[in-house]
């Protein structure tokens, strides 16, 4: 009768081993928000020219482990903005800068309007910059309201 359980267990252990394949970790489905701002504007009262760069998190964001980069916001504006762009979105690894987006609305007006941009991740670990720009023969401004910048 013994014999009998270590045959029984012995087959159990066989049949009930684990597998040795690689285990990946999840992956998310949900993005992940690394950096915020709630709003913020750029203005020239007459003709000329004005640039505001400001940080887009608060220290060194990881995009290392990540395919994609979603950025979101609400913006508007006055119709004769000549600047090349109104927001540029870049990063800082300490070797150079990159911009990994450059928006610029043609049509833009006062009225309040959506951007949602999902972009391939440039898997850097840096600080990110927003920068606002205006350029005019007359009286310009340029407004974003709830910039956000996801990882997923």
């Amino acid at each position: 009768m013994k014999n009998y359980f270590i045959v029984v267990f012995l087959f159990s252990i066989a049949f009930a081993s684990c597998d040795n394949g690689t285990v990946n970790p999840p992956l998310t489905s949900e993005p992940t928000l690394m950096g915020s701002v709630l709003a913020d504007d750029i203005s020239i009262s007459d003709s000329g020219s004005a640039t505001k760069t400001r940080p887009l998190g608060s220290g060194q964001l990881n995009f290392t482990d990540r395919d994609t980069t979603i950025i979101t916001f609400l913006y508007k504006g006055s119709s004769g903005n000549t600047a090349p762009y109104q927001l540029q979105i870049y990063d800082s690894t300490g070797e150079g800068v990159t911009a990994i987006y450059t928006f610029r609305d043609t049509g833009i007006n006062d009225s309040l309007k959506t951007m949602d941009v999902v972009l391939p991740s440039n898997r850097d670990f840096a600080y990110y910059f927003y920068t606002l720009k205006c350029e005019g023969t007359s009286a310009q401004y340029f407004s974003i309201r709830n910039l956000k910048l996801y990882k997923k």
